[in-house]
């Protein structure tokens, strides 16, 4: 852990010296100890650090023991707009940080299948002395299936002159590119967010922006709109 919260610091001498060290480190290392590490390092995207007042202290410490020694936690999440934490027994299989959170990747015994879990949303972690179920694939296979299968092609319309606005966000939404159509940009998104979301996002640039597909989009964008006036008290 501590190698890949170096690699992001910003003095590159610091970096380099830090490097070396761990070179030397390593070379000392038994031959199981190499290959847990290999195993940690592939399992492990480090590119922003913990804020701990949002995540369990322990809560590193009992996934990477868990990578490492192939035992199964019992975690109590939170899912998003539920008030009670659910019990789940799971795998982990890595850990990543993506779109400003930190997440596990685990196989679930619950859902039987592999499910995605944000680390700020674990309310209490268990590491128990039971045995992992099965093999597990790398983190990148697993996510690279998860973002073709969990994605929706969406296509928007943007004013030209108004374009520039959507540029420090619209990567965070998928992103893929984008052509000149007339006086509109049309911009082409896989987005691995659900639909919803991508529709709350896009409120903020209503009055230059239109969804052209898909047509759940356009719809959840107008629910969300009229739901707004009615709520504010705007039409009688």
């Amino acid at each position: 852990i501590a190698e890949k919260t170096m690699q992001q610091h910003e003095t590159v001498l610091i970096r380099q010296h830090f490097a070396a060290a761990m070179i030397k480190i390593k070379s000392g290392f038994l031959r199981h100890q190499k290959s847990e590490l290999l195993q940690l390092e592939q399992n492990l995207t480090f590119n922003q650090l913990l804020k701990p007042g949002n995540y369990l202290p322990n809560i590193l410490d009992a996934l990477v023991n868990s990578i490492l020694a192939k035992k199964t936690i019992v975690i109590a999440y939170l899912k998003l707009n539920e008030t009670r934490p659910e019990s789940r027994t799971i795998e982990p299989v890595g850990i990543y940080f993506h779109h400003f959170y930190w997440y596990v990747m685990a196989y679930c015994h619950l859902r039987q299948d592999y499910r995605i879990f944000r680390l700020d949303r674990i309310q209490k972690i268990t590491l128990l002395d039971k045995g992992f179920t099965r093999k597990h694939p790398p983190l990148a296979e697993l996510r690279a299936k998860a973002s073709l299968s969990n994605t929706t092609s969406i296509t928007i319309a943007v004013q030209h002159q108004f374009a520039h606005f959507l540029f420090a966000e619209k990567q965070l939404y998928g992103f893929t590119n984008e052509k000149l159509e007339g006086d509109e940009v049309h911009m082409f998104f896989e987005c691995n967010h659900h639909p919803v979301t991508f529709a709350r996002w896009l409120l903020k640039f209503v009055d230059i922006a239109r969804v052209i597909e898909p047509k759940a989009v356009q719809e959840e964008v107008i629910r969300i709109l009229n739901a707004g006036i009615r709520n504010n008290g705007l039409v009688s």
